[in-house]
């Protein structure tokens, strides 16, 4: 009877929340939504302190069993989050998620109207790498600079691949004259090498 009512109280709490989490864009696996929605039903129900557990008296294995379930699959969406922010190939932010950034840095220089800077990096006859050497090579090299970008930037910088063997960096806080000292280091830096290997 215990389980009949944990289920049935589950499903409907399920088929509740679900409507109301596709409205708000929350990504989960497929294979993990209805896990993910329970756990968050039974955490609810714990955290509402109206007595559900009380009521249902599930056993202290099953309790701990939900919630490492829950531990887990929050650890697993964080993951999923973090992955679907960056390319590849690169490691680097997608360019959606650059754009989400340099969004909110545009929104904090006409609030408090500090400036920013915006740079793009990109590799010239980088189709000769391609045509030459193969693709693999290429895609060697576009993760070779962006690791040797990613090294020379500061730490609140914000770099994305925008696309192809376009890279494009946020930089608060920054005047134009700093921002022009930071990308000539960069692009000494981190592109020296690669005219060798193109040529």
């Amino acid at each position: 009877m215990l389980n009949l009512r944990v289920e049935t109280f589950l499903t409907a709490a399920l088929e509740l929340a679900a409507p109301e989490m596709e409205k708000k864009g929350v990504g989960l696996l497929r294979g993990v939504r209805e896990e993910v929605l329970a756990a968050r039903a039974f955490e609810g129900m714990r955290g509402r302190g109206r007595g559900y557990l009380s009521r249902l008296d599930p056993s202290p294995g099953l309790t701990r069993s939900i919630m490492a379930t829950l531990r887990d699959l929050r650890r697993a969406n964080a993951r999923l989050d973090e992955a679907r922010k960056r390319d590849t190939l690169t490691g680097l932010l997608r360019r959606s998620e650059w754009f989400a950034r340099l969004s909110e840095e545009h929104a904090r220089f006409l609030r408090d109207g500090q400036p920013y800077a915006l740079a793009m990096f990109d590799i010239d006859h980088f189709k000769q790498v391609n045509d030459h050497l193969g693709h693999q090579a290429g895609d060697s090299v576009l993760a070779s600079i962006a690791r040797k970008l990613r090294r020379q930037i500061r730490r609140y910088d914000v770099l994305g691949r925008y696309g192809g063997e376009e890279f494009a960096l946020l930089m608060p806080n920054t005047r134009l004259d700093e921002a022009l000292l930071i990308t000539d280091r960069i692009r000494q830096q981190a592109f020296t090498k690669l005219l060798d290997i193109a040529h």
